[in-house]
């Protein structure tokens, strides 16, 4: 009786409205997983653990030759990755020497590491401009521009890109151009686009969590009506991160010495765990 009057009481809110993408849970469980694709018929697709693959002759291969290129595995995660996208392929890597990236400023540390130490080494070069303003964007662009990417919400002060806006801005510039949106806050549950492995998706020691923190604290989640880009997140988005950022009053040494006297949160380098990291 409790449990029934609680939910007569219960207040509507705007979450009610948003509604999953259809077929979600069922192709997380079986898209690029069917038994009949192994003899065993093993129901949970096997960990492929060769560097190696046995050919019938020289270049006759039957579909892996090397682990690095691909194998049995990481074909079934490609596989579901891109059925929970709407997707017909899962891409991994587009570019080559000479091209040119136009990315979010404010993107994964990862992310930007990669791009300045890593994709440099192989001649792409990359500008990092405020994606959420599309006359920064605009300007960006280069005639050997071949990629933009963008991340939304962005890591780690959660801004919001305006993802269709992007979308018409680049074609009108160069409709070949290829539009990445890094979906790691948000996964393809909640946001359909091209996505890098989610914090939102599988049993990930970064899975999201939400935080309560001190008054002195300004908090940024775009399901707050506080967050300036609120409304664009109820348009683009069939709901919320579970991350939360705040910005601490003060600078490093304010900052420094709250991380310092955290008593259950442990201070580690990930986005959150059971542990509270």
């Amino acid at each position: 009786m409790q449990q029934l009057t609680r939910r007569k009481y219960c207040k509507h809110t705007e979450m009610d409205g948003f509604q999953p993408f259809p077929h979600f849970g069922t192709d997380a469980t079986h898209a690029g997983q069917e038994p009949e694709q192994w003899k065993s018929r093993a129901v949970v697709p096997p960990i492929s653990m060769a560097t190696t693959f046995k050919q019938s002759g020289p270049a006759q291969h039957a579909g892996f030759e090397y682990s690095r290129s691909g194998n049995p595995t990481r074909n079934c995660l490609e596989k579901c990755i891109a059925a929970l996208e709407g997707a017909k392929h899962a891409v991994t890597h587009l570019l080559q020497n000479g091209d040119h990236i136009v990315s979010m400023n404010d993107v994964y540390g990862g992310t930007n590491r990669y791009f300045q130490h890593c994709a440099t080494r192989m001649g792409i070069k990359t500008d990092f401009v405020d994606c959420t303003d599309t006359r920064e964007l605009t300007k960006g662009i280069k005639p050997t521009t071949k990629l933009v990417w963008i991340e939304t919400p962005s890591n780690p002060t959660m801004q919001l890109v305006d993802i269709e806006e992007v979308c018409r801005v680049v074609r009108a510039k160069n409709p070949k151009i290829i539009i990445v949106v890094d979906n790691t806050f948000m996964s393809s549950y909640f946001q359909r686009f091209e996505n890098t492995p989610c914090k939102n998706e599988g049993t990930h020691e970064e899975w999201p969590c939400s935080c309560q923190v001190l008054r002195e604290a300004s908090t940024c989640n775009e399901s707050l009506p506080s967050h300036p880009q609120h409304e664009l997140a109820k348009r683009q988005m069939r709901g919320y991160s579970g991350m939360v950022t705040f910005l601490i009053k003060g600078g490093l040494d304010e900052s420094t010495k709250f991380l310092q006297n955290l008593k259950i949160f442990t201070l580690a380098e990930s986005l959150g765990g059971f542990e509270n990291l």
